[in-house]
Parts: C-alpha cells; sequence; structure tokens
C-alpha cells in the first residue's frame, strides 16, 4: 500500500501547477504591455518611410517613361504633407499635375537639409538640383527614434535607413 501512495504523490509532482502557468501568463502579459506600443511606433515610421519612397520612386519612373519633369516638394518645417507634381514636359514649365500626399496621423516628417525640393528630368530621371534632400521621418511625441531617408544628389535614388 505504501508503494502504490507513493507513486501517486509521485505522478502528481511531474508538470507545472495551474498557479505556475497563471503567473507565467501574467509576467508575459505585462511585458507584452510594456513592449507592444512602442514596436507599433517602429512599424508604423518604417512603413511610412517606405510609402514615401514608393512615391518618390515612382515619380522617377514616371519621368523616365513618359520623357516629362516631376518636382517632389517637401515641407520646410516639420508636417504631415508633401506633394508631387507632374509636368506635362522635361522643362518643368506649364500646369502641373498636383498630388498632395499625407502621412499617418501622429507622424511627422523634417526636411534636415537644405533642399527642399527634388527635380526629376527626362531621360534618366536624375535630381535636376543636383543636391542631396535629407528626410528624418518620427512620431509625434518621440523623435528620437525616427526613420531616415535620402534622395541622394545626381543620381536621385532613395535610400532608406
Amino acid at each position: 500500500m505504501r508503494r502504490v501512495m507513493s507513486r501517486r504523490r509521485l505522478v502528481s509532482r511531474q508538470g507545472f501547477t495551474l498557479l505556475e502557468v497563471l503567473v507565467v501568463l501574467g509576467i508575459l502579459g505585462v511585458l507584452l504591455g510594456i513592449g507592444l506600443p512602442g514596436y507599433l511606433r517602429v512599424m508604423q515610421r518604417q512603413q511610412v518611410a517606405q510609402q514615401l519612397a514608393q512615391d518618390i520612386e515612382a515619380a522617377r519612373a514616371e519621368v523616365k517613361r513618359l520623357g516629362t519633369c516631376a518636382v517632389i516638394r517637401l515641407p520646410t518645417t516639420s508636417a504631415a504633407s508633401y506633394s508631387v507634381e507632374s509636368y506635362p514636359n522635361k522643362t518643368c514649365t506649364g500646369t502641373p499635375t498636383t498630388r498632395a500626399l499625407t502621412l499617418p496621423s501622429a507622424t511627422r516628417m523634417t526636411v534636415t537639409s537644405t533642399a527642399t525640393v527634388a527635380r526629376f528630368i527626362s531621360p534618366y530621371g536624375v535630381n535636376a538640383t543636383g543636391l542631396p534632400v535629407d528626410i528624418e521621418i518620427a512620431s509625434v511625441g518621440n523623435s528620437s527614434l525616427g526613420k531616415r531617408l535620402r534622395i541622394t544628389g545626381v543620381l536621385g535614388t532613395v535610400i532608406v535607413q
């Protein structure tokens, strides 16, 4: 009879108790609650930077394909919008078709370089200003963890950092 009882005790001691599992789940919940908002802000800034880069590359590709001119106008102060102007010819004259684009709420972009305009001309879609454009994308409340975007000088390619 003694051996049977000791086996039952041994069996009941294997595995985790319900209380131990609940404590671990509670700790994981607290850690997720602390880390998840920051992670979501980082992901939002990454998406905004990728969207801005795609808009710039699309304007540049349109210039190459159609043999026209496009101008990307960025804000001179911290703002949540920018515009893409498409001109009907390669001299950037005439009436442009303007698309005003807006960043998601609580996200701002700041141009950190002297140039706030990128002008792409055909046939190769080069940046006619020749100056690099540096853009920083950050949350309104926390600008320390921003994404950086750079439109290179003459070539006009976009680098997301």
